[in-house]
């Protein structure tokens, strides 16, 4: 046969499967979840609003003390009721005008 760039569908003897794992990353930083467990969100630290309205989260923050963990949570809290004041009234401002 020709090569057309086709491929038949796998047949029950050609169980296709995933790369293996990559070998840089340890074990015990890859969570895993079974069917009906939960994740608790909190587990991965908080959620970081920037100044842009964007969001991310603190790389290292499985590698924290529990006492930074606690100490940064409080901070990037109260930083993120601000910037989350500051984003509302800036899109206020921005509805405003479009009023206009």
């Amino acid at each position: 046969m020709a090569d057309d760039g086709y491929q038949e569908e796998p047949t029950q003897e050609e169980v296709l499967s995933l790369p293996p794992a990559d070998a840089s990353i340890p074990e015990q930083k890859i969570r895993s979840l079974k069917v009906g467990e939960s994740l608790d969100f909190a587990e991965l630290g908080p959620i970081i609003i920037n100044s842009d309205g964007t969001t991310r989260r603190i790389a290292n923050w499985d590698e924290m003390t529990k006492a930074e963990q606690d100490k940064t949570w409080e901070r990037i809290s109260k930083r993120n009721a601000k910037r989350i004041k500051q984003l509302k009234e800036e899109q206020e401002k921005e509805d405003k005008s479009g009023e206009l």
